[in-house]
């Protein structure tokens, strides 16, 4: 059976450009290996700190008077144990579709957080993206890149949806967390639009998102929410409607 996207396509819808977010077109790596990494690693943490900053700054851009715009923590913390109890982006169904764990997978799981706010009623420009760029390490184990999608909170506050984490933090404590495995003191981070998929990619795409090389995680788990929605089963800011968004 031919399985068609266009149901879930529909929820992506584009995040109007601000100046602290990156176009989804930006290649990433490009934009950090030619542009970023030539600064000093003091630079870069200044740049840091400066976007973290912003980005508390950062109002709302779209009318989302039926939907919630600013998250409280137990409700961040609900769509976090959604990624982390998720039957395809789950942590502990990670060796079924990653298993020489080559791929990791934390872009699965930022698409997954995508998905479940908005599933779960948050409005589409509550929610971004935050990437790590460097030398990153723990261990014997090296990667170039970590996602994890944020939503917004009360204030200045956004949340950063992280499984790896295992409980919700402000983008600062995440940023902090991510510092530990920054190898040579030049990651850079990069907050963009929620639907973009990759580093060097953009929006979600069906010709990538069914590639061969992601061994049918992304068709499962389209599918999974096709038929299934949230995985809570339920819309969780019906309570806090109307006057708390």
């Amino acid at each position: 059976m031919k399985i068609r996207f266009f149901t879930i396509a529909a929820l992506l819808v584009s995040l109007a450009t601000t100046a602290l977010a990156k176009d989804e077109f930006d290649n990433l790596f490009a934009t950090y290996l030619y542009q970023d990494r030539q600064q000093s690693a003091a630079k870069i943490s200044r740049d840091n700190i400066a976007d973290l900053k912003a980005l508390g700054k950062l109002g709302i851009l779209a009318n989302c008077s039926d939907r919630v715009v600013n998250l409280e923590e137990k409700y961040a913390a609900q769509i976090l144990q959604g990624v982390t109890h998720h039957p395809v982006a789950g942590l502990y169904h990670l060796d079924k579709y990653d298993p020489t764990g080559s791929m990791g997978f934390c872009f699965g799981r930022a698409m997954t957080a995508h998905l479940e706010s908005l599933y779960r009623g948050i409005c589409q420009t509550s929610i971004m993206k935050m990437w790590a760029l460097g030398d990153l390490r723990t261990g014997d184990h090296k990667w170039r890149y970590h996602v994890t999608t944020i939503v917004k909170g009360p204030g200045k506050t956004w949340w950063a949806i992280d499984p790896i984490m295992y409980r919700v933090l402000t983008v600062e404590e995440w940023y902090k967390e991510m510092k530990a495995f920054d190898y040579d003191g030049m990651m850079k981070i990069y907050i963009t639009a929620a639907k973009k998929f990759g580093p060097s990619t953009d929006k979600y795409h069906n010709s990538e998102l069914l590639d061969p090389i992601f061994n049918q995680y992304f068709r499962d788990l389209l599918k999974y929410y096709r038929e299934n929605g949230a995985v809570s089963g339920s819309r969780l800011y019906a309570r806090m409607l109307p006057g708390k968004h």
